[in-house]
């Protein structure tokens, strides 16, 4: 007799597509920044606990477009803190100490100096329960020099079917750029480069079951549940 999966497949994709938000973020969790040339500038993101448990929150650095550091005249100067530790250089992932508890915050925090160089880049991060990625949400940073903008733009419109998928997903969408499926290991997957509005038929019987992101050029997270 065939066993029936569906109460098990309505729960994975309900935890995987209706997550509740964890975190509040302050000022917000997209920052955009123009840089002075020749200063440093400090900036803080706050993660606030929304849960009702106590918990230490891991980060994970997912990209990274920032023009490269260096010495002075080589280089951006770039270094990083977080809610117990400072780095000289952007870390790829730790744990918050102490842990937070429920309404209390940690933070991320960057300093950045150009040094005369012009250019710009953004700095992405996961934010998660310790040890719970797939719970993962979303910070950015970012960031360019006087002349240069990465201003943000208007979310485009992304139909992704069928969800759950067994065979293959069709990707519709009008944004021009670089797609990227990540699964709940933060592992980049697969990238798609889009052109122009786009329509793409990806087939997924080659994966392994279970929660993936797919992260659009406007920094746009959708939660993908293969069977």
């Amino acid at each position: 007799m065939a066993k029936n999966y569906f109460p098990l497949v309505c729960l994975w994709l309900l935890t995987c597509t209706l997550q509740a938000q964890l975190f509040t973020y302050s000022p917000v969790a997209m920052q955009y920044v123009e840089l002075p040339m020749d200063m440093t500038t400090e900036f803080y993101t706050y993660i606030t606990n929304a849960t009702e448990d106590t918990l230490r929150i891991e980060w994970r650095k997912i990209e990274d477009t920032l023009p490269e550091a260096g010495d002075p005249g080589s280089g951006w100067f770039t270094e990083m803190c977080d809610f117990g530790s400072c780095w000289d250089h952007l870390p790829n992932n730790a744990v918050m100490i102490p842990p937070i508890p429920p309404g209390g915050a940690g933070f991320i925090k960057l300093l950045i100096n150009p040094q005369n160089l012009p250019g710009a880049g953004a700095v992405h991060y996961w934010v998660y329960p310790e040890d719970q990625m797939e719970l993962h949400e979303d910070v950015w940073f970012y960031v360019w020099t006087p002349g240069l903008s990465v201003q943000p733009t208007e979310q485009a419109s992304v139909r992704i079917y069928p969800n759950p998928a067994a065979d293959h997903l069709v990707i519709e969408s009008s944004e021009p750029g670089l797609y990227h499926l990540y699964d709940a290991s933060a592992r980049l997957v697969q990238s798609f480069n889009a052109a122009g509005p786009a329509r793409f038929v990806y087939p997924v019987q080659h994966l392994s079951p279970g929660c993936y992101f797919l992260h659009t050029p406007s920094a746009q997270k959708i939660s993908l549940l293969i069977e």
